[in-house]
């Protein structure tokens, strides 16, 4: 049992590296903006127009088979404390995130459209990434691992200087602002679209700081940096007019800021200059409403979280109450006992003071009446 849960958690700790870095390895399908086939653009060659990326494709199916085998582990070995089903259901939302940014023929067309492109990066950024930290990777493999694995290698690593300074909470805000408005204001934006591995580490960056963004918000996983909720709306709420500053500086942008797509949405009748103010569009709009959307969740766990306490602090009033009363009632139990102790003690009292008196009188009148009898025989 014990090889087995050591090989069980190697793996699945392997698996979730490999599925991780699979997003920076090379891709086997042509480079953006290399030449290639023509970009598909009736609905049918774009329904069909997916990318084989075997890397990918093994990292995606790898992890989750292997979570999957982890989450029933789990549930065989703890019956009382089944892994939650709806942590399974982010993971599978997670995967199912990347492979639509990266598999499906969103990944086609963004070689030609900035708008697609954006929706692409949307998908890393705010489907993949918080639905991959919500399902609890790391609570898990706490769950399988054994107690010598958790003492000497799980637990050092997460306690780790390093560790603790990739997540705090600052480090990932400030990291999703620069990464956003450096790649869009920048020359690697366009330099991605000339050159593969320049995308892939795009892709990655994207990927990376979403996941470090959303780590305060969403991870069930423990963490040193835990944040209250009145935080987290703050964290999310500053987040936002940058997100939305840069989407409307894109939306309202009067030349095309990205001259590799020059040429490339005249196949699907858009011109570059409105294609890229769609794709301005679209990050307004999908930002606001996904932090808005998170800023909801995240009020909505709060107040459940307060009815919880609720009735939890009841309860104990309750059972405090209840507490009380029995004392109440023991101590007037007492106090009638005592009571009645002391009321029979002081018939006692009384009832032995009684009796010398009246053994007095009888004898003073014995007394008398043997006087009478003397004197009554002396009479002549």
């Amino acid at each position: 049992m014990a090889a087995a849960r050591r090989g069980g958690l190697t793996a699945l700790a392997a698996v979730i590296a490999a599925s991780a870095a699979s997003l920076a390895l090379p891709r086997t399908a042509a480079a953006h903006g290399a030449p290639g086939a023509p970009p598909p653009t009736d609905p049918w060659s774009i329904a069909t127009a997916w990318v084989v990326e075997p890397f990918v494709i093994a990292g995606i199916l790898a992890t989750g088979a292997l979570y999957l085998l982890a989450v029933r582990r789990v549930d065989r070995e703890h019956p009382e404390h089944p892994w939650p089903r709806h942590r399974t259901a982010f993971l599978l939302i997670g995967l199912a995130g990347i492979v639509a940014a990266l598999l499906s023929p969103i990944d086609s067309l963004a070689d030609d459209l900035a708008s697609v492109h954006m929706v692409q990066h949307s998908l890393l950024t705010f489907v993949a990434a918080p639905f991959l930290v919500a399902s609890g990777v790391v609570t898990l493999v706490l769950r399988v691992a054994s107690h010598g694995q958790r003492e000497r290698w799980i637990l050092p690593f997460l306690h780790s200087r390093i560790v603790r300074a990739v997540t705090f909470p600052l480090v990932g805000w400030l990291g999703f602002m620069a990464v956003q408005w450096g790649t869009h204001w920048s020359g690697l934006y366009n330099a991605a679209l000339l050159d593969g591995g320049i995308h892939v580490f795009e892709h990655t960056l994207f990927f990376g700081v979403a996941i470090l963004f959303w780590i305060p918000i969403f991870s069930p996983d423990p963490s040193p940096w835990r944040m209250g909720h009145p935080a987290r709306l703050i964290y999310l709420l500053a987040q936002m007019p940058s997100m939305s500053f840069l989407g409307v500086t894109i939306l309202n942008a009067t030349t095309v800021l990205y001259p590799a797509y020059l040429g490339r949405s005249i196949a699907f009748g858009l011109d570059p200059l409105a294609d890229q103010q769609l794709s301005g569009a679209i990050m307004w709009g999908v930002g606001d409403g996904v932090f808005i959307l998170a800023m909801g969740l995240v009020i909505w766990d709060w107040m459940k979280r307060d009815a919880v306490e609720t009735v939890r602090v009841d309860a104990r009033l309750a059972r405090d109450d209840s507490e009380r009363a029995a004392i109440d009632a023991r101590a007037d139990v007492l106090a009638a006992a005592k009571a009645t102790g002391s009321a029979k003690a002081g018939s006692a009292e009384a009832t032995n003071a009684a009796r010398p008196a009246g053994s007095a009188a009888a004898a003073e009148a014995s007394a008398a009446l043997s006087t009478g009898s003397a004197a009554g025989g002396s009479t002549p």
